[in-house]
């Protein structure tokens, strides 16, 4: 379910250059001729919607255009609008937004990166929400136009999974920068993190007891006076079992 608010079409960012006015456009999304499954997907999901949004179909081009272009992805022609910049300050899912004349680069240091950047734009623009899976706030727009606008954003935690498999569903996960074990994304998302070494319940695969236990039960539980691995634990305050299972993860 795609929630449009409000009913009444209305302009927005009457601005730098006109991407879509009633239903036409001008612009174009453009991606580089040996684009990355993610750089093609985010380009996509601009495409979709942004003709939710204005009504307009903008087309997917690997050409320059005289007219608006949303560079979507790293190129040659985004880093000559943007100028130097070192891209790796990024980290993985960092993103680049900006806008210079008739051009907006949405451009990340990785391809999941990239995608992220495209549902920030459509965040920080048209302030598109995505609620729950199959639920979004998406506004209904006669004229909207390229924005001044200019962010770069490294986010603060690496690992993003809100834990409920009701939360699965693809689209949200990166919508809301979800990238754990849980969400259903594959190579056209961008991937994601992997647990090491199984999901949960797994201090026996890191420190095995069949083959620590005998030699060094002090990795162990001591219940009652006595080192068991028998319904027990790893001993968690000793420095050799966080070493093993350091080395277990690798």
């Amino acid at each position: 379910m795609i929630i449009y608010l409000p009913a009444r079409r209305r302009n927005i960012f009457m601005g730098n250059a006109l991407i879509a006015e009633n239903g036409r456009t001008h612009a174009i999304i453009r991606i580089r001729k040996n684009a990355s499954p993610q750089e093609k997907y985010a380009a996509e999901r601009l495409k979709f919607y942004l003709k939710q949004i204005c009504g307009a179909e903008i087309p997917i081009n690997t050409k320059n255009s005289d007219g608006p272009v949303f560079h979507v992805g790293r190129s040659g022609e985004a880093d000559k609008i943007i100028g130097q910049f070192d891209w790796e300050q990024l980290g993985e899912d960092g993103i680049l937004i900006r806008s210079a004349g008739n051009n907006i680069v949405i451009a990340g240091n990785s391809g999941r990166g990239t995608i992220y950047a495209v549902y920030e734009f459509l965040e920080r623009t048209f302030g598109c929400r995505w609620l729950a899976p199959g639920v979004s706030y998406l506004p209904s727009l006669s004229t909207i136009a390229i924005p001044s606008i200019k962010i770069t954003y490294t986010p603060s935690i690496i690992y993003r999974e809100p834990h409920s498999f009701y939360l699965i569903d693809s689209e949200w996960a990166l919508a809301n920068r979800a990238n754990g074990m849980i969400q259903k994304l594959d190579t056209e998302h961008g991937g994601k993190w992997i647990y090491a070494r199984d999901f949960v319940h797994n201090f026996f695969n890191l420190v095995p007891p069949e083959k620590y236990f005998n030699s060094h039960p002090e990795y162990f539980s001591e219940i009652n006076g006595k080192r068991t691995y028998i319904n027990a634990q790893l001993c968690l305050s000793n420095p050799e079992v966080q070493k093993i299972a350091i080395e277990s993860c690798r």
